[in-house]
């Protein structure tokens, strides 16, 4: 099947045997074209879609070829603004739930032009250099970088988190905090440039490239979107005007509206 370049199904196997540490990954595709259709009747109420046990089977089989906790993903989205009930998964009995809830974002993200879904993505859960928790999940805010690359050049960087889009912080220094986050020094820097360019020379064209601090030290990449649907600081050289004129100034804190919040999330790729 030919997948959208955006899908993991897609970059991943272009990637995945490159020397960048990356999360150990099971891709758990739809089994046939006709399965989204029956999992979208979970919508209508209480049922169960022809194919949803066996789908369920699968990825429990994923996810304990893995081991728990385990981080849960669509090709095309983690929602992980949701964490506790969408991309995080501590046990079997969590899998039909964060699967509804995955599969309900992506249809939301879809009726504003966002996102599409073409299976699951079972991963290694990575342990990150956490500061705080922030948005309705109680999501983990890390270190965390996005690189933008073209034909496998580095075309700029920024900080993955910043003031603009944090959502219910449980630090009261969150902003100090973040800011600190930010800095970055010359070792590394050069490191995650050279794996980025890497990365882009093995797709090829036009993409942002995240990587993640452990909290034992060293970095890892994790997701990766092109770069034309991807979010930029709007105080960088290189976001598109339509961009700037949409999102405010990334270190001003302002309310945001439903269709916002979700534009900062995975629809622009941004948090993903």
């Amino acid at each position: 099947m030919k997948y959208p370049v955006n899908s993991l199904f897609y970059w991943f196997p272009l990637i995945k045997d490159l020397d960048i540490p990356m999360p150990e990954t099971v891709m758990v595709p739809f089994p046939t074209k006709e399965t989204l259709g029956e999992f979208q009747k979970l919508f209508d109420g209480p049922c169960e879609p022809k194919g949803w046990l066996e789908y369920v089977k699968m990825v429990g089989e994923a996810c304990d070829r893995i081991g728990y906790p385990v981080f849960l993903r669509t090709d095309e989205t983690s929602h992980k603004h949701g964490w506790k009930d969408t991309c995080y998964l501590t046990g079997p009995d969590d899998i039909p739930g964060h699967l509804y809830e995955l599969l309900e974002f992506t249809e939301m993200a879809g009726w504003l032009g966002g996102l599409s879904i073409h299976g699951y993505v079972v991963r290694r859960f990575l342990e990150l250099d956490v500061k705080f928790t922030a948005f309705h999940g109680d999501m983990p805010v890390a270190t965390e970088f996005r690189f933008f690359v073209r034909d496998g050049k580095l075309q700029c960087w920024h900080p993955y988190w910043f003031p603009a889009c944090m959502v219910r912080p449980s630090a009261p220094d969150w902003h100090e905090t973040l800011l600190e986050m930010e800095k970055i020094d010359e070792d590394c820097l050069r490191l995650l440039t050279g794996w980025a360019e890497k990365i882009g020379g093995a797709v090829g064209g036009y993409w942002s490239i995240d990587f993640c601090k452990l909290r034992e030290g060293g970095w890892a990449m994790t997701d990766m979107a092109t770069g034309d649907s991807s979010f930029h600081f709007t105080t960088c050289p290189h976001c598109p005007e339509d961009m700037k004129k949409h999102y405010g100034n990334p270190y001003t804190v302002e309310k945001k509206t439903l269709r916002e919040y979700i534009s900062f999330d995975e629809t622009s790729k941004r948090t993903g």
